[in-house]
């Protein structure tokens, strides 16, 4: 869903439909792509097909560029990204095979459409390591609490934040394979997915 975009002369800036973004930042941002100051920071409103409902981004009014500013789809088991070595962004795109990897931080360009059997390994892979990551935290918690340590203390609010935060990426990459399930789904002709 294309946000209404209009150009007006006077002001020099772009106007976007506030139903479809609200602005949650300014100034104080250079484009990573054409070092222009005319960035703005975003969230999505409307939930669409997606999944980036309520996701924040940065996109660049001179060049167009648009830059994702969470961690969705970003895991640290993803393959590297060739020219910049850091773990890519795997992300839902509407066209063709249905998610492709790119560079995490869009600054060398690099983008290849991927298979949906590839990116359910990446998620499995994925949440394999946030199961191995929240066991570790139970055996923590355990030990904390076999310590005398209270639900107050700085340690365990730490440990509940982590957890929270794991459970929250694994939804994140649940939701994502959903999505590609019923993608193939209908491109192999069943309609009850």
């Amino acid at each position: 869903m294309a946000a209404d975009i209009r150009w007006c002369c006077a002001p020099r800036i772009w106007q976007i439909n506030s139903k479809m973004s609200e602005d949650v930042g300014r100034r104080g941002f250079r484009c990573l792509e054409c070092g222009g100051s005319n960035v703005f920071q975003r969230r999505v409103q409307k939930p669409n097909i997606l999944l980036n409902g309520g996701r924040p981004y940065q996109k660049c009014y001179g060049c167009r560029d648009l830059f994702w500013l969470d961690g969705k789809g970003l895991w640290p088991t993803n393959p590297p990204c060739p020219e910049c070595k850091i773990p890519c962004r795997l992300q839902l795109c509407r066209g063709g095979s249905g998610c492709q990897s790119c560079c995490a931080y869009g600054t060398c360009g690099y983008y290849e459409p991927r298979t949906v059997a590839e990116a359910e390994v990446w998620i499995e892979e994925f949440r394999r390591q946030v199961q191995i990551d929240l066991s570790r935290l139970a055996l923590e918690e355990a030990f904390l609490r076999r310590c005398g340590l209270r639900e107050e203390a700085l340690e365990m609010r730490r440990l509940f934040e982590r957890r929270r935060t794991l459970k929250r990426e694994e939804d994140e990459a649940l939701e994502m394979k959903g999505f590609l399930r019923r993608r193939r789904g209908l491109t192999m002709g069943d309609a009850n997915i």
